[in-house]
């Protein structure tokens, strides 16, 4: 709230004010300078301030900063450590020494314990590609299909109604051809209190993994998510699969995982979280 709000509020009003000065007979030069003022400048200024105040506050309340911080990124609220964007936080020397000791380790902390919020796990979760997420782009394609179709046999269309139309449909026809099919019916993980077995993998065991991180796909702030298995032996692979399609929400997840690691953990705990 503290850092994306007043963000998003700059925006409304910027963009707000230089519609109304745009209506007037002032020079266009001034709504335009204020739009391009208040849509990229300002907010990325007040981003680049407020970002700093945020990590000193939350890093000094919470124990696991580690995790704090790759859940901060997972929501696009800091980037990532080897992304250009955070050289533009503005941070005064005291606030950055301050910050290098409150900044997680390289190493993971030991994992957070979690329950799950709607009841409890089954002892062997298979987690599939959800069928919810078909409906949304087949709903868009019937939308669009229409829309070209109206325009191409409406008695008022014109030619270039008509050829638009056809752009459409056609545009609509490529997207269904090179649409990938979504397998519903294969689990795309397999998770328990033993370990975890993804689609492209065996069944590996939490002893053998060293991380597990469920992160952006890329710095987009419409970009999917990734779950990377890391392993603890450096010349064995884990793995780096997609998560666009599954019926959990990334975080929900991650939360998941956990709970089953921590199964392994602490197996007096049995199936009570």
């Amino acid at each position: 709230m503290m850092v994306n709000y007043p963000a998003w509020g700059i925006i409304i009003v910027g963009t707000v004010l230089s519609a109304s000065l745009f209506m007037t007979d002032i020079h266009k030069g001034i709504p335009i300078l204020i739009f391009i003022l208040s849509f990229f400048i300002f907010p990325w200024l007040y981003w680049s301030i407020a970002i700093v105040h945020w990590r000193i506050w939350a890093f000094s309340n919470v124990k696991n900063v580690h995790e704090l911080k790759r859940k901060a990124i997972g929501a696009k609220l800091i980037w990532p450590d080897e992304s250009s964007f955070n050289k533009t936080e503005i941070r005064t020397a005291r606030q950055n020494n301050l910050l290098q000791k409150l900044e997680p380790k390289l190493d993971p902390p030991e994992i957070s314990y979690y329950t799950y919020p709607s009841g409890e796990l089954p002892e062997e979760l298979k987690v599939f590609n959800s069928k919810r997420n078909l409906i949304f782009p087949y709903f868009l394609y019937l939308t669009f299909t229409g829309l070209s179709l109206f325009l191409i046999f409406s008695e008022n269309s014109n030619h270039e109604k008509k050829g638009v139309g056809v752009i459409i449909l056609s545009m609509i026809a490529y997207s269904i051809i090179k649409r990938k099919t979504i397998d519903l019916k294969t689990p795309q993980l397999i998770i328990n209190k033993n370990g975890i077995q993804t689609i492209n993998t065996n069944f590996i065991i939490w002893e053998n993994i060293q991380s597990i991180n469920i992160f952006p796909e890329n710095e987009k702030w419409s970009a999917g998510h990734l779950l990377e298995i890391k392993m603890k032996d450096n010349n064995e692979f884990g793995d780096l699969i997609k998560l666009d399609h599954i019926e959990f929400i990334h975080h929900e997840l991650e939360e998941i995982i956990k709970i089953y690691q921590q199964r392994n953990r602490s197996p007096k705990n049995n199936f009570d979280v």
